[in-house]
């Protein structure tokens, strides 16, 4: 399933977390370049993302580290 079209309007599942509200974010594309948008409808260009991605993979390892220490 390569994405949804609606009005040439083309969405991509990501990897990617909002980071305003932690829900799944698409790589939405129309032609006229790439940006980001939530279910929730938070929008973001490429260039904003990529920090709330980052700090969402920051959080994503501590919670990994602090449950393996709780198992260990």
């Amino acid at each position: 399933m390569a994405g949804k079209t609606s009005n040439r309007l083309v969405e991509r599942p990501t990897i990617l977390v909002c980071p305003e509200c932690n829900s799944s974010v698409y790589e939405c594309s129309d032609g006229d370049g790439v940006r980001f948008r939530c279910r929730r409808g938070h929008e973001f260009a490429a260039e904003q993302i990529c920090p709330g991605a980052e700090e969402s993979l920051r959080h994503a390892w501590a919670n990994v580290v602090r449950t393996l220490a709780f198992h260990a």
